[in-house]
């Protein structure tokens, strides 16, 4: 009875002071919010406070700059990214066990070029010199450019699927999510060596008359080596004009502006004089590939200026990657470091008289 008469009690007061009730319910919602805060804000500091100390000696201060949405991007990019790779391995060890020795391209495994094994998370996996498998992550991982190896280990003559270790070369913050993936920085230069196209004459001393440094972003798409009809302006106006306008270059080429006899006698004394188109990109990604895309692009260059009339003797295209950067961005990754390393992907035009 006594039951009844408070649940009465309770629906009398709910209907005769509605903002009561109203305020209850706020004041509940409140209280959830406030306690679901707390509960996140525990996770995050437990989180970054549980780091392994082998990161921790190497970058003290870059997992503490990791938000929970950076936190959350990786932990839901390196699943895949690592399947994958993993998935990779088999054609590997069919390799090693025809050839008796590891691939060191895709071609040599039978795979599929680089860009074509590509997901949501990542934007390509390549095979390595020595049976490393690289898995190149995109915007999307929220590291683009980050990069994860699959590094073979033990004995090959007993390999299995498991004999590989998982690094992590330039974004410590992988290691943060995957403690397994170690971060252990590239100290030393790349083993590849640049493809520099010899000019016609060996040279001696040389000197350069006149310099053009362009952006690759202002000429080319990302990652593509075809030049846009804006690049097109621009190599118009920033490279063509300026040739034309050198009294030592602009009977190098038949532009119908000179009587031949200036042609002849300006060609005579200026034999030593060529153009050298050289092609750079930034740090980020695999530094093959970055090195093939940089001659691609100088030679994209050499095509255009060829097209314009100048002599094909008389131009030089240049691919040296990664190698000779404007900036360094010691200490930046991420967005940040893609922004940061802009002047590093560059075409520079020069007028080099040896």
């Amino acid at each position: 009875m006594r039951r009844n008469t408070s649940m009465i009690q309770i629906i009398h007061a709910v209907v005769t002071h509605p903002e009561l009730f109203y305020s209850s319910v706020r004041a509940m919602i409140v209280f959830l919010i406030v306690l679901a805060g707390a509960v996140a804000w525990t996770y995050v500091l437990y989180w970054q406070f549980s780091t392994p100390r082998q990161f921790s000696e190497l970058r003290p201060k870059a997992c503490a700059r990791l938000n929970v949405v950076e936190h959350t991007k990786l932990s839901l990019a390196l699943p895949e990214a690592l399947g994958a790779a993993s998935r990779m391995r088999p054609a590997i060890l069919d390799y090693y066990m025809r050839e008796g020795t590891l691939p060191a391209t895709n071609a040599e495994a039978d795979l599929f070029a680089p860009d074509q094994y590509h997901g949501k998370s990542f934007r390509s996996i390549t095979v390595l010199p020595g049976g490393q498998i690289e898995v190149v992550l995109n915007a999307l991982s929220g590291v683009d450019g980050g990069r994860i190896l699959y590094v073979p280990t033990g004995d090959w003559n007993a390999l299995s699927l498991h004999s590989w270790r998982c690094e992590t070369p330039d974004y410590p913050l992988i290691e943060c999510v995957m403690p397994s993936c170690s971060y252990k920085p590239i100290t030393t230069t790349p083993t590849t060596p640049p493809v520099v196209a010899q000019p016609s004459k060996p040279a001696t001393q040389q000197q350069v008359t006149q310099q053009v440094t362009l952006r690759a972003v202002a000429l080319f798409d990302f990652g593509k080596a075809t030049l846009r009809q804006e690049g097109k302006n621009l190599l118009d106006a920033e490279v063509m004009e300026k040739i034309k306008a050198d009294p030592r270059t602009v009977a190098l080429f038949d532009f119908g502006e000179v009587s031949p006899e200036v042609v002849e006698k300006t060609k005579a004394d200026s034999k030593s004089i060529f153009i050298r188109i050289t092609g750079y990109t930034d740090r980020i990604g695999n530094g093959s590939y970055n090195q093939k895309l940089s001659a691609r692009r100088a030679d994209s260059v050499k095509q255009y200026l060829l097209s314009q009339g100048i002599e094909e003797s008389r131009l030089q295209a240049v691919g040296k990657g990664g190698t000779e950067p404007a900036v360094g961005c010691e200490g930046v990754y991420g967005k940040k470091a893609i922004k940061c390393l802009q002047d590093n992907r560059r075409v520079v035009v020069e007028v080099v008289e040896q």
